[in-house]
Parts: structure tokens; C-alpha cells; sequence
């Protein structure tokens, strides 16, 4: 994988996963908006649909994990390490 999006970082580089390219940034930029939105959707969906608040939150906190799990998912498929 050549143009891979991600990459895994070399032992002067740290530990983890780098973003090499603009392909990459933008999927973190989606990843992070995305995580914005539902963390304001805790606030704000109880107040329009007149939901309860504890469940909106376990809503949203499923929401978020699924989240992180997909852009885990996305940068070990995408990654040259």
C-alpha cells in the first residue's frame, strides 16, 4: 500500500499511528465533527424531543464508541504498518 493513509510510526517517531496524507486528515476531521455533534446532541436532543436525559446519554455514548470503533477500523485497514 503505497498511498496508505495512515502509517505506523517508526521507534523516534513515537508509538501509534501517523496521518500521512490529506486523505488521512480528512477522515480525522470527519471523525472528530462527528464526535462534536453527537456530544452536543446530549444537550440538545433531550430539549427538542423531550426525551430523558439518561437515555439520551446512553444513546450518545453508544453513538460514540461505535464511532471510535469505525475510525480504528478505518485506520487499521488503511494503514501501511
Amino acid at each position: 500500500m503505497k498511498d496508505a493513509w495512515f502509517h505506523k510510526r517508526g521507534p523516534s517517531e513515537g508509538t501509534g499511528y501517523g496521518v500521512k496524507n490529506a486523505k488521512g486528515w480528512a477522515v480525522t476531521a470527519v471523525f472528530l465533527v462527528l464526535v462534536a455533534l453527537v456530544a452536543m446532541s446530549a444537550f440538545y436532543v433531550p430539549e427538542l424531543l423531550h426525551t430523558s436525559p439518561f437515555f439520551t446519554l446512553l444513546v450518545v455514548l453508544g453513538a460514540a464508541i461505535v464511532l471510535l470503533v469505525a475510525f480504528v477500523a478505518i485506520i487499521m485497514t488503511h494503514s501501511d504498518g
